[in-house]
């Protein structure tokens, strides 16, 4: 058994804390920056539409990150996961491919954040 959240009993298998499912353009788009995971649901959105009013503050007009550290917490404390934040627990992703032959990506995250 290993403590993933202090304070917390749970067995291994509730310590995954979001699973996403993705295209492999949104897993490159992901891995770019451009998209961020929402670790309650799993679903992937722009930085723009995870920071909504407070986007301004860490992105210039021109579209440049102001400061990565800043811009990871803020993202972490509301939920979502950055591809470069200094995250401190695991993430796991696989390829599968589908029977019809479409590539699916599978992010699995977990650990203490």
């Amino acid at each position: 058994m290993y403590t993933i959240r202090l304070g917390i009993f749970e067995t291994n298998s509730s310590s995954s804390h979001s699973l996403t499912l993705c295209t492999e353009e949104e897993y490159q788009k992901y891995l770019n920056g451009e998209l961020v995971i929402n670790i309650a649901c799993g679903g992937l959105c722009t930085v723009k539409e995870a920071l909504g009013k407070t986007y301004s503050d860490f992105i210039t007009e021109e579209g440049v990150i102001k400061d990565k550290k800043e811009l990871s917490a803020e993202l972490l404390n509301s939920g979502y996961l950055l591809q470069q934040s200094w995250y401190n627990g695991n993430i796991v992703t696989e390829v599968i491919k589908t029977k019809s032959g479409e590539k699916v990506v599978g992010i699995s995250i977990y650990g203490k954040y």
